[in-house]
């Protein structure tokens, strides 16, 4: 039986998946680290669990902690955010969102940005997400990586404090 490249890629990455799984890595977290998305690995742990190679998912009683968790949705204000229509003219609509979450896709989603009409309104809106959950920057956002995105907070939050930095 041969097997395809696309099924050797899907079963090398359950078998990392299986790995971080076991040994508690949250499921947002191994989506970064594989550059996929979140519906990607939740998918994979469900084929896992269907397989019987992990037990039933468990209802636990703790939280998470904040760095692993999806920050809620910051609040649209400003003219463009206000209205769905507005959002119409993004470069992103329609497209695949793993092109920006995947590494290997990631000049291509910074190309599309950057000729995208609501690309500092898209900034905006995830720089303030992200203030909520400092440890989640994952993908390409209002034209900026999240090492960029990093660097973009940490230069506000110096200029808030005052330092000269």
């Amino acid at each position: 039986m041969t097997v395809s490249r696309t099924q050797a890629h899907i079963a090398a990455r359950r078998a990392e998946v299986l790995r971080a799984t076991r040994e508690g890595v949250y499921q947002a977290t191994i989506a970064a680290r594989f550059g996929v998305s979140l519906a990607t690995i939740t998918a994979d742990v469900a084929a896992l669990r269907r397989q019987g190679r992990l037990p039933a998912a468990r209802r636990s009683t703790r939280r998470a902690p904040v760095a692993d968790t999806a920050p809620p949705p910051a609040p649209p204000t400003g003219p463009v955010l206000r209205s769905a229509q507005a959002w119409a003219d993004a470069a992103c609509l329609g497209r695949d969102t793993d092109d920006w979450y995947d590494p290997r896709t990631e000049r291509r989603a910074l190309a599309r940005c950057a000729r995208c009409p609501l690309r500092a309104a898209c900034l905006d809106l995830a720089m303030r997400a992200e203030v909520r959950a400092p440890g989640h920057r994952y993908g390409i956002f209002g034209g900026l990586t999240p090492e960029q995105r990093d660097d973009l907070h940490r230069v506000r939050r110096d200029a808030a404090r005052g330092d000269p930095t």
